[in-house]
């Protein structure tokens, strides 16, 4: 898992809760065998409708030729 200082690899997003940028750091970044990459942010179930959450995902897919997965 990433954390913000061992990657560079950050996305920046509007918080609709506190109304500011603020940075994302996806937990995981996996290269797959046919070369395509994943972005992979892990969430309990009670987090997926949660609004900030949403807004980093839809921030990750505007911005990222990558995939992004939510678990």
């Amino acid at each position: 898992m990433f954390t913000s200082e061992q990657s560079g690899l950050r996305i920046q997003y509007f918080d609709p809760e506190t109304k500011r940028l603020r940075y994302c750091y996806p937990d995981f970044f996996v290269e797959l065998s046919d070369g395509k990459y994943q972005l992979i942010e892990v969430k309990g179930d009670n987090m997926l409708e949660n609004e900030v959450v949403l807004a980093k995902k839809k921030q990750q897919l505007k911005n990222s030729p990558h995939q992004q997965i939510i678990l």
